[in-house]
């Protein structure tokens, strides 16, 4: 590999590490996604095992070599899986049940434990990877439709370019990379590539065989750089992490003073807002720094606060005041 693939095969293995671990820590509290806890917790197993296998086998060669497999948040990763083995979250879901059209009126909201640990550990260098909701499907209505994302007909088109020459790339598809049938992905194709429907990056690439530009999920992150969340730029975080920082701040300032001094109150939770963009509300916001080398409190976090918000089903995601 040269210089520009092994940087973007770090990339690709850091976010990898990040997005498994949040898998599994959005998964191990709820009964019914054990199946995917123990899956991603063997996913991490198992790279932590072939680099210390490739490590083996080269270190008289080569003494201080580090395998690519070895991510810089892998061992971080590991241990908060055997910190919260240790010490597992407390989750006590409220089930909401849909009304007479099957609609849910509550926000998925993640346990306040685990919200806490996204936003103030550096194993998740990528903030725009965060979650936003809880994973439960107790907590939503069953769908009458898939939806596909942008980035699920970007792992569509690489699916089908990759598989092309099987009997049936489209049933491969649907098995290794996209949770849908394969029916809905069929008809996702066919729905794309219908007369008189823009084109788009199914569309071009089956008829064109062209592969469209694909946009990153996130910005890369220098290893060295190895920061929570709450320490980036506000713009990268998710909105219900920018909306938690007023009560996040005080918290963690206070943790971090010396003995004696008078903690500061969080701000008041407030009713109802109008809707506000994510643009919006950071063009509104005061600017929260955390200096380097801030200690961060384990989660629960000093004086909790209730969760007091309620949403309507197209609100945008809420302020985390739960966890804080």
């Amino acid at each position: 590999l040269d210089a520009g693939q092994k940087l973007r095969l770090q990339q690709q293995l850091q976010q990898h590490v990040q997005l498994l671990t949040q898998i599994h820590l959005l998964s191990s509290p709820v009964a019914k996604l054990q199946s995917e806890a123990e899956t991603t917790r063997q996913f991490l197993v198992e790279l932590d095992v072939l680099a210390h296998r490739a490590e083996l086998l080269v270190a008289s060669a080569r003494p201080g070599f580090c395998s690519s497999f070895r991510s810089s948040n892998l061992q971080e990763a590991l241990q908060l899986l055997e910190e919260l083995r240790q010490t597992p979250v407390t989750y006590r879901p409220q089930l909401h049940p849909p009304d007479a059209r099957g609609h849910m009126r509550c926000f998925p909201v993640m346990p306040p434990e685990l919200a806490w640990i996204f936003a103030t550990r550096p194993v998740f260098l990528h903030p725009e990877l965060l979650p936003c909701v809880n994973l439960d499907p107790d907590l939503y209505c069953p769908r009458r439709t898939a939806a596909f994302t942008a980035a699920e007909d970007c792992l569509l088109v690489l699916g089908l370019r990759n598989m092309d020459g099987s009997r049936d790339p489209a049933k491969l598809v649907s098995q290794f990379l996209l949770r849908k049938t394969l029916v809905q992905v069929r008809r996702r194709i066919l729905q794309c590539c219908r007369p008189g429907f823009p084109d788009n990056i199914v569309k071009v690439f089956r008829y064109q065989r062209v592969l469209w530009p694909m946009p990153a999920a996130c910005r890369p992150v220098d290893p060295a750089e190895r920061r929570p969340p709450v320490e980036r730029e506000e713009s990268v975080l998710p909105l219900w992490l920018v909306r938690s920082l007023p009560v996040i701040y005080p918290i963690i300032k206070h943790y971090n003073a010396p003995p004696g001094a008078t903690p500061e109150a969080p701000p008041p939770c407030r009713g109802v807002r109008p809707r506000q963009s994510h643009l919006t509300f950071l063009r509104s916001s005061p600017t929260y720094s955390f200096p380097l080398g801030t200690r961060y409190p384990p989660p629960p976090p000093p004086q909790p606060r209730p969760q007091t918000h309620r949403l309507r089903p197209a609100a945008a995601a809420p302020p985390l005041s739960s966890p804080l």
